[in-house]
């Protein structure tokens, strides 16, 4: 019933704008050519059921009716967004484009154009429903509500409403429950990648690899870390807080959200499997137990089985017989998914309530490094390999810088603080690398979305 009343939207506002449009004509010509007659020429209210079908979708252009009159276009629904939801997904719950089941809803900031679609769900987005944003705007709707959320915590521990012994208990279930589930929703309805999309990943596990390996040396070196420590430091110089707060932005852009998930599942997969290996405490580690304790950590586990299963279906949807998960389960990975951000955000914002402040000359220099990697070096090597593969010009470059001027990914915290490493200065360097990314996101934004 949800999904034929969604259907039926479109047909009810054509014929509103049938009437609209020809109101002050009709009653014109019922006085020169009598009443009751419809003059020829005037175009006739759709048929309900019209704009129900594949032809509506694909934008047809002015057909004639059963007595040769002809009819206005159907009115043309973009499919740009509909690869990003499996048609498992019920159709009373398909968000909007710019929704996404771990962020927060952001209108989309250009149009959306006609695009092929993965499953066959109700497309509910028109062409003409979005409007161009400013740079700014668009970060702060998305960079405000994470900061509020931030607050609500830190808030909630100042005030004693909830108990520092909560974080832990908050951590845990983000970290093996809601953030595993819902990456694996995300990568299981990945679409398959392009060439450009795959020598985007390609570029962007060479620089993570290089801003890793400067985070670990600087932490080791400069700061004279413990291995776990220096790898919690590098860790927090490379993840970035794609799924939180890059993702919503790649959502609301044109062609942006293929080659930006792309990336989230090279991060996935290297970026948080090297940082837990590099954070594991265990003593006399054998080299097999680097290449094992990332199979231990539950993100790294969703994203593998989520890469499966978009493998699978990917072969199945060749091979004829298109596979989705079931509606109730996508449901269930979409609902987790959602609640993984806010839970993190507020477990964040309670850590910094309930823990003593550092001294600035302690931390400071954690976190100036943390940001020159993070927000500096990464960046600066994921444009000079663009630049190199010749994809500076195309849009891949858009997504890829997106992706890697976001702030440190408050999945480090949560991390940190399950192996009991990092945490405090963590939390600082996401705080400091969150308020200065409003400025980096709004300069790639106005680069490539302007």
């Amino acid at each position: 019933m949800v999904t034929r009343a969604c259907l039926r939207v479109p047909e009810i506002a054509t014929i509103a704008t049938w009437k609209r449009r020809n109101s002050g004509r009709a009653s014109k010509a019922s006085v020169q050519g009598g009443q009751g007659r419809q003059p020829s020429g005037y175009p006739s209210p759709p048929a309900p059921g019209r704009l129900a079908g594949p032809a509506a979708l694909s934008g047809a252009s002015r057909t004639k009716s059963g007595d040769g009159r002809r009819q206005l276009p159907a009115t043309r629904y973009s499919r740009s967004a509909a690869w990003r939801y499996p048609a498992s997904f019920p159709s009373g719950i398909l968000p909007i484009a710019g929704q996404h089941p771990l962020a927060p809803t952001m209108k989309a900031s250009r149009r959306l154009d006609p695009a092929p679609a993965i499953g066959d769900g109700p497309f509910l987005v028109p062409k003409d429903a979005t409007r161009r944003s400013r740079p700014m705007t668009a970060v702060l709707a998305v960079a405000l509500p994470v900061f509020a959320i931030i607050g609500a915590g830190l808030l909630a521990g100042r005030q004693e409403i909830l108990p520092s012994g909560d974080v832990a208990a908050l951590n845990r279930f983000v970290f093996r429950v809601a953030m595993p589930a819902g990456i694996f929703g995300v990568v299981a309805g990945a679409p398959p990648l392009g060439a450009a999309e795959a020598q985007a990943m390609a570029i962007y596990a060479i620089a993570a690899a290089a801003a890793l390996t400067a985070g670990y040396a600087l932490g080791r070196r400069a700061f004279g870390l413990t291995g776990p420590e220096a790898g919690a430091h590098a860790f927090a110089s490379t993840l970035g807080n794609a799924v939180f707060l890059g993702l919503p932005i790649a959502l609301s852009i044109e062609g942006w959200a293929q080659p930006f998930v792309a990336l989230m599942l090279v991060e996935g997969v290297t970026v948080i499997g090297i940082g837990a290996a590099l954070m594991d405490k265990a003593p006399d580690k054998r080299l097999t137990d680097y290449f094992l304790a990332p199979f231990r950590n539950p993100l790294v586990m969703a994203t593998v089985l989520g890469l499966v299963v978009s493998t699978f279906r990917g072969v199945a949807a060749i091979a004829g017989a298109p596979f989705d998960l079931p509606g109730p389960l996508a449901t269930f990975f979409l609902f987790m998914g959602r609640a993984a951000g806010p839970v993190a955000l507020v477990s964040l914002g309670l850590f910094i309530a309930t823990t003593p402040r550092p001294p600035l000359g302690e931390v400071g220099g954690h976190i100036g490094a943390i940001f020159a990697v993070k927000m500096a070096l990464l960046p600066t090597i994921m444009f000079a390999g663009l630049a190199f593969t010749g994809l500076a010009a195309t849009t891949v470059a858009g997504p890829a810088m997106l992706f890697c001027v976001v702030p440190s990914g408050v999945g480090a915290f949560v991390m940190a603080s399950q192996y009991g490493v990092y945490a405090r200065e963590t939390a600082a360097a996401i705080a400091a690398t969150t308020a200065a990314s409003v400025l980096t996101i709004s300069a790639v934004l106005a680069a490539y979305a302007g």
